[in-house]
């Protein structure tokens, strides 16, 4: 299930820095969050830590400032966690932005503060993710960017050194 709450503009959708999006495109990347979730609920299916873990929200949000351009529920996500998975991945797409040089938010996680990974930075945008145990959330984003077709990254390399600051 896929629920959107984009930046309309008489039925287009805008990202800043990338230009319009019609809402095929915006299927497309939210499939491919879709598509990585289920591929990671499959992996983990038996860990403890992932019980009960069936969904989130995923974010992409302006390099710049952060602010979201495209809030997505991918899953299902309970009611009583919500609000907070809401906050979550919106608050590590601003974080993220507001730390130019960092590529991932776990960069500058700080638990004791509720700032976790799970948002990573791609050439003209930021990804993020709240729903999993963090090291998830995290990794389907990466996934996600590689499954996206403007990622703009020279190599997949890029990828690795994200997930090397969460030992992903």
């Amino acid at each position: 299930m896929v629920n959107y709450l984009p930046n309309l503009n008489y039925g287009r959708c805008t990202l800043k820095n990338y230009g319009p999006l019609d809402f095929k495109e915006v299927f497309v990347i939210v499939a491919h969050a879709e598509h990585m979730l289920n591929k990671a609920l499959e992996l983990f299916a038996g860990e403890e830590n992932w019980k009960d873990r069936t969904g989130g929200y995923f974010c992409v949000a302006d390099k710049e400032d952060g602010i979201p351009l495209l809030i997505a529920q991918v899953g299902e996500v309970p009611k009583e966690k919500a609000g907070k998975y809401l906050s979550f991945c919106q608050e590590k797409a601003r974080r993220l932005a507001q730390n130019s040089i960092h590529v991932s938010s776990w960069q500058s996680r700080n638990p004791d503060q509720d700032k976790w990974g799970g948002a990573v930075r791609m050439h003209n945008k930021i990804l993020s993710f709240s729903g999993l145990p963090e090291l998830g959330d995290e990794a389907i984003m990466l996934g996600t960017c590689c499954l996206i077709d403007h990622m703009y990254w020279k190599t997949i390399q890029e990828a690795r050194e994200i997930a090397a600051f969460s030992s992903d």
